[in-house]
């Protein structure tokens, strides 16, 4: 949930979390997806969807020395 502590391990759906807790990643990739849309860097999606209409699939924390920030998460459009 948005504003909880990080804990090492994988999250299968849920609430992603940015290293800085401004943004849901899965709305931003989200966006950036509409905006490789608009410039023609990907095809056009069948269903309009909105950055907001991204979902979090999973997310890890992973705890390698060195990168103790950096989370990967993977996002879906709904």
């Amino acid at each position: 949930m948005p504003g909880s502590d990080f804990s090492l391990g994988i999250q299968l759906g849920g609430y992603a979390e940015d290293e800085d807790r401004l943004e849901d990643p899965s709305v931003a990739t989200g966006r950036e997806a509409s905006q490789a849309e608009a410039r023609g860097e990907l095809p056009r999606s069948e269903a309009d969807v909105r950055p907001e209409d991204w979902v979090c699939l999973a997310q890890w924390q992973h705890g390698i020395d060195g990168l103790e920030m950096a989370l990967y998460s993977w996002s879906i459009a709904r």
